[in-house]
């Protein structure tokens, strides 16, 4: 006589088989998503290290045109160089024609004279123009170096005058950056060059016309 279970077997379920695939799906698209949002962390890391580069080389580039860029200023005895207008200080002692290789345009002003003070922008504008060249802008204060104008017989505020192979050359014309940088340009041009080229000297030469 054949036993009876105690109990009935249970055929298994097909609710059981499809909870197993839905969780396995569902563990096999949370991977997915963590591999992909990791893929994209490590992407954004790398552009974000590349963009430093590039940004870290730009900025070198940039320091290195800013060096370029900068005016060479060359020293001369007695003639202190203020960096904030371009303009060489002129002290006591000191000697226009020493050096040869340079010419001097200097302005002999007051620091109480009105039409001195008219002229002060336009001469740093003056000196921006001739960065670069051989011909060097001067302040002399007559105020204080009284002998040195009386030296050049200054009689009137502001004076201009040209110091240029061993000759001394007054200026009369209008107190503006522009017809000073064309009256130089006329008198001695060896001394006006830069060392500009292409279109950058163009350039120059079309807006000092």
């Amino acid at each position: 006589m054949n036993e009876q279970p105690p109990y009935p077997r249970r055929r298994p379920s097909s609710r059981t088989s499809c909870g197993a695939w839905a969780s396995s799906l569902l563990f096999a698209c949370l991977c997915a998503m963590v591999i992909f949002y990791l893929g994209s962390a490590m992407s954004s890391i790398e552009n974000q290290f590349s963009y430093q580069r590039r940004l870290g080389n730009a900025y070198v580039r940039t320091q290195q045109q800013q060096h370029q860029a900068m005016p060479e200023v060359r020293t001369f005895a007695n003639a202190e160089y203020d960096p904030a207008s371009g303009v060489y200080m002129i002290k006591e002692g000191f000697r226009p024609s020493a050096d040869k290789s340079v010419q001097w345009i200097l302005d002999f002003s007051t620091q109480w004279c009105g039409h001195c003070k008219k002229l002060v922008p336009e001469w740093i504008k003056l000196a921006q123009k001739l960065q670069g060249t051989k011909t060097m802008p001067g302040y002399v204060d007559c105020g204080e170096l009284r002998q040195f104008c009386e030296k050049y017989k200054i009689e009137g505020y502001p004076t201009i005058k040209l110091f240029s192979k061993g000759k001394i050359r007054t200026y009369q014309g209008a107190r503006t950056a522009g017809a000073i940088y064309r009256w130089l340009r006329k008198k001695a041009p060896e001394f006006m060059a830069t060392n500009k080229r292409g279109l950058a000297a163009l350039w120059e030469w079309l807006i000092n016309l």
